[in-house]
């Protein structure tokens, strides 16, 4: 039995939007014991493809010639909250006594 063509008839049959995880799912309810990853190798040579959910729609293209460096460096917008000090009395009191 040659598997191929019964990839490409699940995938036809899933109005092509199946990829290789639900087509080797589906072969497998009907019977046709075959390794996922030879799905993936036999879709990939027949150029089938499943349909990508989720892909993000790139809106905003930035401008290479705006100044982000200048931004960066002016004080106000310096990252300066990495130290904390603490009062001298919670540390007093956060000592282990033996």
């Amino acid at each position: 039995m040659a598997l191929a063509p019964q990839i490409e008839r699940v995938w036809q049959a899933n109005m092509q939007v199946y990829g290789a995880d639900k087509v080797w799912r589906q072969l497998a309810r009907e019977g046709i014991s075959v390794a996922r990853c030879t799905v993936e190798r036999l879709m990939r040579r027949q150029g089938l493809r499943g349909v990508m959910r989720g892909k993000v729609v790139r809106t905003t293209v930035s401008d290479s010639k705006a100044p982000w460096h200048d931004r960066c460096e002016r004080p106000e917008h310096r990252l300066t909250a990495w130290t904390m000090t603490l009062p001298l009395e919670s540390v007093s009191h956060s000592r282990v006594t033996n």
